[in-house]
């Protein structure tokens, strides 16, 4: 019986995704790193973070190379191979685009202004001493 569920599973989470991408608006947004401020690991994860609290598809560009904007991994070697870059692209659901925003306003790694808008609230409860 269990036999499958992987695959299964698998194949319904490729389909969910092209569903939401498929029924979601997409718009794109770029910004500027804040001085200072660079994609290391702490940025990357709130950057991650709020993607993943939408749950809705959205890519990050740098460069002109794009990559998923939910995945560590993906942004860290994005970021690692434009280490010089200041402009980073979004393209994604105007919704998380706007919490992306907001994110590089408050400084991206709360150097700059330290606390995060009451907007951005949810990411306190998945960072220690915020």
């Amino acid at each position: 019986c269990w036999t499958g569920v992987g695959d299964f599973l698998a194949e319904g989470s490729g389909l969910g995704r092209q569903a939401l991408s498929l029924c979601s608006r997409r718009e794109k947004v770029e910004l500027a790193l804040p001085l200072g401020t660079f994609l290391h690991a702490r940025p990357a994860t709130r950057i991650i973070a709020v993607v993943q609290h939408h749950g809705l598809p959205v890519e990050i560009e740098i460069a002109g190379q794009r990559a998923d904007a939910s995945s560590i991994m993906a942004v860290m070697i994005l970021a690692g191979k434009n280490p010089g870059e200041r402009r980073v692209a979004f393209h994604g659901d105007p919704h998380v685009l706007h919490d992306l925003e907001l994110l590089f306003r408050s400084g991206l790694d709360g150097q700059e202004n330290g606390a995060l808008p009451d907007e951005l609230a949810y990411l306190r409860s998945r960072e220690p001493g915020l």
